[in-house]
Parts: structure tokens; C-alpha cells; sequence
């Protein structure tokens, strides 16, 4: 007890007084605290010890300064956020004449009318509104020559409408020539596509023979959504997928299988057609002779609609029962032969 009590009542001096160079090791600092306090009381005198190191708030560039001084040295820090007199923001105190080099609400002056305008304003002011301006005449891609000062703009409008009226008749006539040369060019240009089409077509009686099978699994249970449609599939450039509704597609055909050849007419070129002829089977694994076939020849696209084939293809009951489900899968084959691709004119 005797040592504890005489080791709490030993005078040292605060840490503050010390300092730790690499070089030196910690020595007494000739500016820090000189103050003695018991052991005891040394963590409460370092805790209000103005001495002490404390880091800047606004950068650690400034490294550490005195409790007693940090208030000073904020309040004069170059790092320290000011807020700017035009935009309001807050820039650091040493950035701000950069700031106010781009700052878009300091006030210029316009240097051709004087008008008083923000930065920000200044390049809009001389686009727009500047009366000092000199723009070209509004009927300048009709062929009018002039530029003249914003201000005197409708002086020259009303001197100068009957040329400007004669200037906007030749620039509508040079526009037509343009698009009926432009149109010929590309009536030509489709022309050529449509007899290279036209002769591939000739020389192999269809030559984009196609054919597409199309099996429906699971059939049994897939009919329950009363219309199917196959993957779409590319036909002269033209996309196409087949469908079939399991029990009509109107009350007149209800207990039929109501089957379609459609042409997807969201990705037809405007102003063409196609006429093809097709046929649409459905294939009997008890006997191929007992098939039903379905032949087809029309023009798509097709006026009013989408698709073309048969409302009563067959009877559910004579699918069912005939031999035209093999492993609950329904068989759809389909044969298509272009004979015409057209562009209208």
C-alpha cells in the first residue's frame, strides 16, 4: 500500500512534453507542455492538455497541430470549405479562384450588347437572343445569301419577301427532282433483285422448295390450350410459322383441328409479296396412305388477315382414333414453294 501511495504521488511530467524523432529517439520538446502532474493525475491533465497532437479536419495534409491552436488553424486552413459568393457551392478555400475561372454563375457581360448574363447563360445569350448577333437569314437553305444583325431580322424578312418566296418554290422543285431521282434509283435497284429472284425461280421450278416437320409431343395434354404454334422458320426472306387450333377456331368448326400456314408480317418489307404454293399433312403411322393432305396456293401477305389453310383440317375423333397419335406425339408435315417474290410499285 505504502509503495502504491507513493507511486500515485509521483510528479512526471505530461507526455506532451516529449517528442519521438526516428532519428533522435524521444527527446524533451523544447515547445511542448512543462507541466508536472502526480501519476495519478497525468490521464486527466492529458485529456485537456492543449499540447496535445490533434490531426486537421479538413486534411490531413496540414499533419498535427496543437489542441491550443487548432482552432486558428482551421479557421485560416487553405483546405478549409468556403461557399462560393455566385453558385453557393462549397469549394476549398485554396481552389477558389480556379472556381470561379469556371463557376457558371459569375456574371459577365456580353460583349457585343453589354447585356447582363451568368457564365452559364453566356453561350446561349449570343445563339439566341444577343440583338448585336449576326445569324444567317432564317431562308438561308432555301438559298438566301444574307447574314444580318438579330435585331434587323424582320426588317429583312418583310424587304425581302418575294425573293425569299421564289427561293423556297426552287428549293421544293430541286427536292422533288431529288426524290423522283432517288425513287427511280431504288424501283431500278428492286427491279434487278426481283428478276434475279424471278429467274432462280424459273431455272429450278421453286427454288426454295422447303419442307418442315413439326412434331407436337406430349399432345394429349398440350391440347388443353386449344391453339399451338410451331418454331418460326425462314422462307425467302420472309419469316413463317404454322398453327393449329385443337378445337376450331369458330363455332363452325368446333370438333375439328383448324390448321394454318401464317406469314409473320412484322418483319414484311413494305411492298412485298410473296406466292407460294403448300402443302400441309398429317402424317398416319398406321398407314402413310391414310394421310391427310392439305394443298394450298395464294399470295401472302394476305388481305384482312395473317394466315391461310384449312378451318375443318380434321376430326378430333378421326385423329384420335385413326392411327395420327404415335407416343401421345402428333405429326404435321409441311412442303412450300415459292414460285413468285413481288415488289410493288
Amino acid at each position: 500500500m505504502f509503495v502504491e501511495k507513493h507511486l500515485r504521488l509521483l510528479k512526471v511530467y505530461c507526455k506532451n512534453h516529449f517528442i519521438y524523432l526516428e532519428d533522435k529517439g524521444w527527446y524533451a520538446d523544447e515547445e511542448g507542455c512543462n507541466e508536472t502532474v502526480t501519476l495519478e493525475n497525468q490521464p486527466r491533465h492529458e485529456i485537456v492538455c492543449g499540447y496535445t497532437l490533434v490531426p486537421c479536419k479538413y486534411s490531413s495534409t496540414c499533419g498535427k497541430i496543437r489542441k491550443m491552436n487548432i482552432e486558428a488553424h482551421e479557421a485560416a486552413c487553405e483546405f478549409r470549405p468556403e461557399m462560393c459568393k455566385y453558385c453557393k457551392a462549397d469549394v476549398q478555400f485554396h481552389d477558389m479562384e480556379e472556381h470561379f475561372k469556371v463557376c457558371g454563375m459569375v456574371p459577365l457581360q456580353c460583349s457585343k450588347c453589354n447585356a447582363d448574363v451568368t457564365r452559364s447563360e453566356y453561350e446561349s445569350h449570343s445563339k439566341d437572343a444577343c440583338p448585336e448577333e449576326e445569324i444567317a437569314c432564317p431562308f438561308h437553305d432555301q438559298g438566301c445569301p444574307r447574314r444580318i444583325l438579330r435585331k434587323n431580322l424582320k426588317e429583312h424578312i418583310d424587304s425581302d419577301v418575294a425573293d425569299h418566296l421564289c427561293m423556297m418554290k426552287k428549293s421544293f422543285d430541286d427536292q422533288l427532282t431529288t426524290i423522283k431521282t432517288d425513287h427511280e434509283r431504288e424501283m431500278r435497284i428492286k427491279d434487278d433483285r426481283l428478276g434475279t429472284l424471278e429467274k432462280m425461280v424459273r431455272e429450278s421450278g421453286g427454288v426454295y422448295d422447303t419442307r418442315v416437320d413439326w412434331r407436337v409431343k406430349n399432345y394429349s395434354t398440350l391440347r388443353k390450350k386449344c391453339y399451338l404454334q410451331s418454331e418460326k422458320f425462314q422462307i425467302a426472306g420472309f419469316t413463317w410459322f404454322i398453327g393449329f387450333y385443337t378445337d376450331g377456331d369458330n363455332p363452325d368448326s368446333k370438333g375439328f383441328i383448324s390448321i394454318y400456314l401464317f406469314l409473320d408480317v412484322a418483319h414484311v418489307p413494305k411492298g412485298k409479296s410473296i406466292s407460294i404454293e403448300y402443302v400441309l399433312r398429317f402424317v398416319n403411322h398406321k398407314d402413310t396412305n391414310d394421310s391427310i393432305k392439305k394443298e394450298f396456293k395464294t399470295t401472302f401477305p394476305i388481305k384482312n388477315g395473317q394466315g391461310w389453310g384449312d378451318r375443318k383440317a380434321i376430326k378430333n375423333s378421326q385423329m384420335e382414333q385413326a392411327g395420327f397419335l404415335k407416343d401421345d406425339t402428333f405429326y404435321i408435315e409441311a412442303e412450300i414453294a415459292v414460285k413468285k417474290v413481288m415488289w410493288a410499285v
